[in-house]
C-alpha cells in the first residue's frame, strides 16, 4: 500500500471511531424499569366510577317531566322589609352606599372620584338601590365632604364612609 492510501485508511477509521464514541444513548428506559410508570399512568387514566344519580333529580333536558314539590321551610316565615317611602330616606339610605374615591381638581373646579368615573357638580349619577334605579344629581362637591340631590331633596355626607 502506498502512503496516501494508509493515510486515508487512517483518516476513515479515526472518523469511524469518533462517530461510535459520540452516538446518543437511547432515552429509553429497560421495559423491566419502565412497567412502575406504566402502572402509575394506568391507574391515574382510569375514569373513577360514576356517582349514583339521586332520586329527586330533574333532568334540565326533559322537560316533560314534573317540576319536584319545593321542602317546606322550618322556621318562622320572614318578615317583610318596610319599603322607604320618602325622598329624604331614600337619600339617608342611599348615601352611606356611595363610596367615592376621593376629589381632584381641574382648572379650579373638583370633580368627585368614583373609581374611574368623574362627576363634576351638576352632573347626574345613576344609581341602582333597592333593586331601584334613581338619578341623583351632584349639587355640591368640597375636599371633604359632597351634596347629592334627589327629587328636589338635598343630603350631605362626608366623602371618606365612616362606616
Amino acid at each position: 500500500m502506498n502512503l496516501v492510501s494508509r493515510c486515508l485508511l487512517t483518516l476513515v477509521v479515526a472518523g469511524v471511531a469518533a462517530a461510535a464514541a459520540h452516538a446518543q444513548r437511547s432515552d429509553l428506559l429497560p421495559p423491566d424499569r419502565r412497567q412502575s410508570t406504566v402502572d402509575i399512568a394506568t391507574r391515574l387514566a382510569a375514569a373513577p366510577a360514576a356517582a349514583p344519580v339521586p332520586t329527586d333529580f330533574v333532568n334540565p333536558f326533559a322537560p316533560d317531566q314534573p317540576e319536584p314539590e319545593p321542602a317546606p321551610t322550618a322556621g318562622p316565615a320572614a318578615t317583610p322589609v318596610p319599603r322607604v317611602s320618602t325622598t329624604a330616606e331614600i337619600l339617608r339610605n342611599l348615601a352611606p352606599e356611595l363610596n367615592p374615591t376621593g376629589t381632584i381638581g381641574v382648572n379650579g373646579q373638583t370633580w368627585l372620584l368614583f373609581g374611574g368615573t368623574r362627576v363634576r357638580p351638576g352632573q347626574e349619577l345613576p344609581v341602582v338601590f333597592e333593586g331601584e334605579r334613581y338619578t341623583l344629581r351632584i349639587t355640591d362637591i368640597q375636599p371633604s365632604y359632597f351634596t347629592i340631590e334627589l327629587d328636589g331633596e338635598a343630603f350631605t355626607r362626608p366623602i371618606k364612609n365612616e362606616n
